[in-house]
């Protein structure tokens, strides 16, 4: 497979982000109200090797961050496949994540013009950039654009230890209304009431405007030991308020296929 530049997702989403340019995130008319919902990118790697997952990782946490900051943009997660759980999906052993919080949508679409006109992210990042293709560090990556959910608009930085690691699931629906009503269950409907209530600490909560399998939303829950996160899955599961709401009629099949996948930050992610 032909190898990509670094960074360039932006263009190729260019068409299709192109319709949401207009509305960027901004403060709602009323000044009371939650903060501005945040485009979230998340864009998947995918190496060949453990070699190959450490120049990757070491230029994300070396290169891109630091100028993704110089660019105002301050959280950007990055994540590995964690290997000490169990049952892990070794589907994404050699894939590397990085999520990152961009306050609108022209801040995703000028991105690469940016970060190329950095020299200092240019010479940074050579161990990725500066490589012949016998020696490309990753084969491609995929990006998506989520928008997130308006009773969570913002990244949250729930666990903070050296131990932490984070959840993310990818619930796809089979039509745009079972994804709508699937939106409305976390919402109005009280699940993240839910969650909240026995210890799943969500990062975010996003809806796909454009990317993979869609439609579908995605959310990461963060944990600081696999002791807390199967309790309070273990909690939430038995739990009478989401066993009463999980029956309801109107959120019948909405979430058709779900990714279930365990994570560990990066050294430098500020996840």
């Amino acid at each position: 497979m032909k190898r990509r530049d670094f960074i360039t997702a932006a263009a190729a989403a260019g068409v299709t982000a192109a319709v949401v340019t207009d509305v960027d995130a901004r403060p709602f008319a009323n000044q009371n109200a939650k903060p501005a919902r945040q485009f979230l990118e998340l864009r998947t790697y995918h190496v060949k090797n453990d070699d190959n997952k450490k120049i990757l990782t070491d230029t994300i946490d070396n290169a891109l961050i630091p100028a993704l900051k110089r660019n105002g943009i301050g959280t950007v997660g990055a994540f590995t496949w964690y290997n000490e759980i169990d049952g892990n999906d070794k589907a994404f052993e050699n894939v590397v994540f990085v999520l990152i919080q961009h306050p609108t949508t022209n801040s995703f679409l000028d991105l690469s013009q940016r970060l190329l006109a950095d020299k200092t992210f240019v010479k940074a990042a050579a161990p990725v950039l500066d490589v012949p293709l016998a020696k490309s560090v990753y084969e491609t990556y995929e990006s998506s654009l989520l928008h997130t959910f308006r009773d969570i608009p913002s990244i949250e930085k729930p666990v903070k230890s050296d131990s932490r690691f984070y959840q993310m699931r990818c619930y796809k629906s089979f039509n745009l209304d079972r994804n709508a009503r699937k939106i409305q269950m976390f919402g109005a409907g009280g699940e993240l009431k839910i969650f909240n209530k026995y210890g799943l600490r969500q990062v975010f909560f996003g809806e796909t405007v454009f990317g993979q399998r869609m439609p579908n939303l995605t959310y990461m829950l963060g944990f600081e030991t696999q002791d807390a996160q199967k309790e309070a899955w273990k909690k939430f599961g038995s739990s009478p308020e989401w066993n009463e709401l999980r029956v309801k009629p109107e959120y019948k099949e909405t979430a058709t296929s779900i990714v279930n996948l365990f994570l560990k930050p990066t050294k430098g992610s500020t996840l």
